[in-house]
């Protein structure tokens, strides 16, 4: 799905699961930063834990003055899971920030709403 969305050459800056370290969360951070600024598709996802339920990120982007995606995906709810998308023009450091397993260092530049895209059925 991702090479149909947004090209053959992507820049792969990984699939964190959400325990990973903050070596990991850094060089995840550095990887998109660097696609960006070189206008290179990237894809990143980064899994996070919930209260209760597994969320995850997935970040992608066409590169050459294209906006960044974000999915948001979350495990929980009543009626199963969703994913939401919401658009930023681009992804920049938070500053002072640590990356940690807890903590991921970018931030979303001029956000759009988040809208849902699919609801997973009820269990």
């Amino acid at each position: 799905m991702t090479r149909r969305a947004i090209g053959e050459k992507v820049v792969d800056c990984g699939n964190l699961p959400r325990l990973a370290d903050s070596t990991a969360r850094a060089a995840a951070d550095r990887c998109v930063l660097d696609a960006q600024s070189t206008q290179r598709p990237f894809k990143l996802i980064v899994w996070m834990q919930g209260i209760d339920s597994y969320i995850a990120y997935g970040y992608i982007s066409p590169g050459a003055g294209g906006k960044v995606s974000i999915l948001d995906y979350d495990s929980f709810g009543s009626t199963g899971g969703s994913i939401g998308m919401r658009t930023c023009s681009s992804l920049r450091a938070v500053a002072s920030c640590q990356a940690s397993a807890s903590t991921f260092c970018l931030e979303c530049v001029d956000e759009s709403e988040l809208s849902k895209v699919c609801q997973e059925p009820a269990r």
